[in-house]
């Protein structure tokens, strides 16, 4: 019986380990994730080598990476009271639409050979907007993907995962994309890659979401959050480890 059993120890395992992916509406938003996740680092290296390529900097190389990523420290304590007042999915299909358009114009302009370095840097810093906004929204949309709440913590796991992986994956095709075919056509890839997302979020069936209506302003709730950061210090010291 122990032998015979054996070999259904690695298959219940990598059950447990992808359990979250067995609700459909995960499963779906997962693979159109992964897709958009693959493009944005292809952009992501393509927009830093085009900066470097047109102004020979290092500093500008620099100013594009920060450029991406200020909104992040600015927007997203503000993202939540969007995530918790608005539909979640309609909020994420808006937000896709304006990250396709941002990579099809950056894509265009490159292509017409009309980019230049102040052009990538408030393109840059348009998405780096729309991502502090979608980051927030996106985790707490799991919740309500999720079929059983036991598997939130699984979501979230396998959500980390799948960013480290297109993290190697994504800036590998986009040396090769741009050593054939040159960074514009990477923004293109980019802007191809939303669709998978938007088609995800298309097929994805919910049971609506009732919104009650707050009755503090989203100043207010914005205060009270930051009251309860400051008072948990746990969670206080996790979010200064992430802002330096």
């Amino acid at each position: 019986m122990t032998i015979l059993s054996h070999p259904l120890i690695p298959i219940n395992s990598i059950r447990k380990t992808f359990r979250a992916l067995k609700s459909r509406n995960y499963r779906l938003y997962f693979i159109g994730q992964f897709f958009s996740q693959l493009g944005t680092w292809v952009q992501q290296v393509a927009m830093g080598w085009l900066a470097y390529h047109l102004g020979n900097s290092a500093f500008l190389l620099g100013l594009i990476g920060f450029s991406s990523q200020i909104p992040a420290l600015l927007i997203s304590p503000f993202a939540g009271v969007i995530a918790d007042r608005f539909n979640r999915r309609k909020c994420l299909f808006l937000i896709q639409i304006l990250a396709l358009i941002q990579a099809i114009l950056l894509g265009g302009l490159t292509l017409l050979h009309w980019i230049n370095i102040p052009m990538i840097v408030l393109l840059s810093l348009f998405l780096g907007a729309i991502t502090a906004i979608e980051m927030p929204v996106r985790l707490s949309f799991f919740s309500e993907l999720i079929d059983d709440p036991n598997d939130l913590s699984n979501a979230m796991a396998l959500n980390t995962t799948q960013y480290n992986a297109a993290r190697m994956v994504g800036p590998a095709i986009a040396g090769l994309i741009i050593s054939w075919v040159g960074e514009g056509w990477c923004f293109m890839l980019n802007g191809l890659s939303y669709l998978a997302i938007i088609l995800g979020l298309c097929l994805i069936r919910l049971t609506p979401r009732h919104l009650g209506e707050s009755q503090n302003s989203a100043w207010r709730n914005f205060y009270e959050g930051f009251v309860y950061v400051r008072q948990h210090r746990p969670i206080r010291a996790i979010l200064m480890l992430v802002t330096v």
